[in-house]
């Protein structure tokens, strides 16, 4: 059972070098988003709770993509990178509504496979349930570490 999360929006955020979102898929499947900047040190859980998991999966990856493109209008267009376990919409983002296809196509947001990150592997258990980590700090600095990665990617080319 998830805690009830704190609603924020891109203006409470800070500017970092890179935005780094994960939709609710990778954070223990609740129906929530996460953002934190790229120091790992501003880990904020975002929308809502109280939506069913299956809902809130697909909702939740929509919620993710629309968060960063506002974070990057927010800061003139800096990159946000999405990292998601839903590997059919990495694969094929014309599954996506329109709307979220924009900036995607800008490269505004990109959007990326978890589990091509190690450090973001997830653990199953007996349920398969696939649970990230079981605490924010873990959780934010093991991000901060795939996001300096992205980042070395996305500037490399």
């Amino acid at each position: 059972m998830s805690s009830p999360d704190v609603p924020v929006s891109a203006h409470t955020l800070p500017a970092p070098d890179l935005f780094v979102v994960c939709d609710a898929s990778v954070v223990r499947k609740c129906a929530a988003a996460v953002a934190l900047t790229s120091d790992g040190h501003s880990f904020t859980r975002v929308l809502a709770a109280g939506r069913d998991v299956h809902a809130g999966e697909s909702v939740a990856l929509a919620s993710a993509l629309e968060l960063a493109a506002e974070m990057s209008d927010r800061h003139g267009g800096r990159q946000v990178v999405v990292f998601t376990d839903q590997l059919d919409v990495v694969d094929n983002p014309s599954l996506l509504p329109e709307h979220l296809l924009q900036p995607l196509n800008q490269r505004r947001v990109v959007l990326r496979w978890m589990q091509a990150h190690p450090r973001l592997r997830p653990v199953g258990d007996e349920y398969g349930h696939r649970d990230l980590m079981d605490d924010a700090d873990s959780l934010a600095r093991s991000l901060a570490a795939a996001a300096a990665a992205e980042r070395l990617r996305v500037t490399e080319g």
